[in-house]
């Protein structure tokens, strides 16, 4: 007899497949993605787990859009609160299945102590809103923001292209002094935004500086000594990497400096950049080497089905700290 396609065959699909992942991830580990589609026999269907409220569900066709209801109950059985939905045709992008009794001002992500603005405000609509929800949520970046929280205290930070302010956000809460570059001037706004409603408007008089221009801060071109130099450089590097960049981090760069380099690109991409960063740091008499490199993939598979499942030649999220002597 063949089996019954019905709602709770889809439901224990569901869970056999977080009961799969639970299994093979340590106690400690909160964010995981619960579905991954077809190895999972849910065609189109992708949930990532980030903790006992709070879920995100990806539909890449109409076949996983018809699976969307089935899996926000699983969830919400489960204590999910709020859900956030990518899919191509429904337009929900933030499902709340709890009803606060308390008016909510801004719709936000919140991650430890940090609020990330998400949208309802005068730049949801625009490319630094939609920008800044990959860097919400794409586990890299979240595993690179609490790194950057943990080794900033006492020291003074770089941070250019912060889309979200996630880095800075996270930095300023034990550095000495935190400087944000962004020559966008609608990200810049909104980098601003996020900030003040964090920690209000006073905070850029005191820890946090705001610019538009790489320049002022690293000094120009010229052979005098920069104005300062940081501990900690922080920068997003979408495919190749850029020498002129590296220059000037190299040379606003302490001794001992870690440069974090939040990368989306293919393989090929990541060795470039290694090589370009240890040739810069030649060209300046100093010394660069690769300390740490995280993965967004490393979180969906155990570590020895990784290469099997995932294509080297495809983007892919990772973090990779330098260290600049």
């Amino acid at each position: 007899m063949l089996p019954v396609i019905d709602n709770q065959y889809f439901s224990d699909k569901l869970a056999l497949s977080f009961h799969r992942r639970r299994s093979v991830l340590p106690n400690e580990t909160t964010a995981y993605r619960g579905v991954h589609g077809g190895h999972d026999l849910l065609p189109a269907l992708e949930i990532d787990h980030f903790c006992s409220s709070f879920s995100r569900i990806r539909c890449s066709n109409r076949v996983g859009e018809r699976l969307l209801p089935i899996a926000a109950e699983f969830l919400q059985e489960r204590g999910a609160e709020v859900l956030l939905i990518s899919s191509p045709s429904i337009p929900t992008h933030r499902l709340s299945l709890v009803k606060s009794s308390m008016p909510e001002a801004k719709p936000y992500y919140q991650e430890d102590s940090i609020q990330y603005l998400w949208d309802g405000h005068e730049y949801s609509n625009s490319d630094a809103a939609q920008a800044s929800h990959r860097w919400y949520l794409d586990l890299a970046f979240r595993r690179a923001r609490l790194m950057v929280r943990n080794i900033a205290a006492g020291k003074k930070c770089l941070c250019l292209g912060d889309t979200a302010a996630g880095m800075a956000l996270n930095a300023c809460l034990q550095a000495e002094h935190v400087c944000v570059v962004e020559e966008n001037a609608g990200y810049r706004k909104w980098v601003r935004q996020n900030i003040a409603f964090n920690h209000g408007t006073r905070i850029f008089d005191s820890k946090i500086s705001l610019h538009s221009s790489l320049h002022s801060v690293v000094g120009g071109d010229s052979p005098a000594p920069p104005p300062s130099l940081f501990d900690i450089i922080t920068v997003e590097v979408i495919g190749s990497a850029d020498d002129d960049l590296l220059q000037k981090f190299v040379r606003v760069a302490a001794a001992g400096a870690k440069l974090i380099v939040q990368f989306t690109g293919t393989s090929s991409d990541a060795v470039a950049l290694t090589q370009s960063v240890g040739r810069v740091s030649l060209q300046h008499g100093r010394s660069a080497c690769k300390v740490n490199e995280l993965s967004s993939s490393s979180i969906d598979f155990p570590t020895h089905t990784l290469a099997a499942l995932v294509d080297s030649s495809s983007n892919s999220a990772s973090i990779f700290t330098f260290l600049i002597d």
